[in-house]
């Protein structure tokens, strides 16, 4: 039984939780009733919002945005999001999402999400996310405290404009 929900867990917690490819930020937590669909598993949106609840958490803990919505810091935008659906869950199954970027160019990065249950992987989400300046919407560069962060702890590696 996992104790620890919707906090940061460390790579050994993820490795002692079963996932088979720990991410530099995650957290668990557990189906609920209202995630379920009519076939009795989770619904397809509820993987939807777990993603979106860790990559909320993970650009807060990364320095990317606080959501403050005061002209500071960027808008961020999801240009395109692809989910495999790959092992279905149940109610009360404990689970934990995973995030990571891998890819980045000036104004955009890939983000990778995976939920892992029971030592499977059942999703994968694949995001590119752009950034555009709060004031004048159009793209604009990625902060250089966000980038290091990915390059350090991600492991993120820079692809250029082909």
């Amino acid at each position: 039984m996992i104790q620890k929900f919707l906090l940061p867990l460390s790579a050994q917690e993820q490795t002692n939780l079963a996932v088979g490819r720990p991410a530099p930020y995650a957290f668990a937590d557990k189906v609920r009733f209202a995630e379920l669909d009519a076939l009795n598993h989770v619904n397809n949106v509820a993987y939807q919002v777990w993603f979106e609840t860790i990559r909320v958490q993970y650009f807060n803990a990364w320095g990317l945005s606080q959501y403050l919505h005061d002209g500071t810091e960027p808008r961020i935008v999801i240009r395109r999001g692809e989910t495999d659906y790959l092992h279905e869950m149940r109610q009360d199954d404990e689970y934990v999402v995973t995030c990571r970027t891998t890819t980045f160019r000036k104004n955009s990065f890939t983000l990778i999400n995976e939920i892992w249950c029971r030592g499977n992987c059942t999703a994968i989400y694949r995001g590119i996310v752009v950034l555009l300046d709060p004031n004048t919407n159009k793209k604009t560069p990625i902060p250089e405290a966000f980038k290091a962060r990915i390059l350090s702890t991600d492991g993120a590696k820079f692809v250029a404009v082909q």
